[in-house]
Formats: structure tokens, sequence, C-alpha cells
């Protein structure tokens, strides 16, 4: 029985990558809890916020559960479980890239090259793109 204490939401929300990414290599944790909390957060402080312009909360189970799957076979990429969000003006097969504009609703047909370049460094940049941030920076 291990003496440490649970990981809560709010300890998930507020870690670093690299204690997530600790915390999962371990067991304290793992993708599903994380997407969970994660999809939680945005869900109650979203309407106030606006940050998020594009969420798909089942695809972030199903990627979630993907990338549980990985880490039991142990081919993981080196975010694998760790939620992601793409700004609006980067282009994300399948997703349409607004850059804050309305009505531009067209899907891209191939991700921006930022994008690719991520994905072939990290799987879950591609795998856990959950949600569409609408913030400037």
């Amino acid at each position: 029985m291990s003496s440490l204490p649970p990981i809560t939401d709010l300890d998930l929300r507020r870690a670093t990558v690299c204690q997530l990414l600790h915390w999962m290599a371990i067991g304290r944790t793992h993708p599903q809890a994380l997407a969970e909390a994660t999809q939680e957060a945005i869900e109650r402080i979203n309407p106030q916020l606006n940050a998020y312009v594009g969420l798909s909360p089942g695809l972030l189970r199903e990627q979630a559960r993907t990338a549980e799957h990985r880490r039991r076979d142990g081919v993981i990429g080196r975010l694998d479980g760790i939620p992601v969000a793409v700004k609006d003006n980067f282009d994300i097969a399948g997703w349409p890239t607004r850059a804050g504009l309305p009505g531009r609703e067209r899907p891209a047909s191939v991700p921006a090259a930022p994008a690719c370049r991520s994905r072939r460094a990290c799987a879950m940049m591609r795998r856990l793109c959950r949600g569409r941030s609408g913030v400037s920076a």
C-alpha cells in the first residue's frame, strides 16, 4: 500500500507536464483520469472564458483509452497521455481553421507543418488534440 496521498483533480490540473508524465510512469495516475479532470475543468470554466472554440469529449476519452493501451504495451510517445490544445490558426486535419473569424467552417484537409513536425516528434500531439484554443496570445 502506498503512503502517498491520492492525486486530486486540482493536482492534475496544476501539475507540470513533467510531474504528470512521472505520475503516469509510476502508476499514480493514468491518461483517462487526466482526460476526465481536464474535460470537467473545460466544461465548467469555458463558458466564462470562451477559450476553446472546438471540443470533442468523446474523442478525448477514446484517445485517453488508446494512450492507456499504449502505456500498457510499453510503446509510447514523449507526451503520451497529455492533453494538448492547438490554437485555432493552425490547420488540424478534420477540424475547421477559423483563426478567430466567423463563418470558416470547412475542415482542413491536411495539418499545418508545425503540427506535422509535432506529430512526428510526439504521438500525443496527434492523438489527444481534443480542443482548439481561440484565445489570442
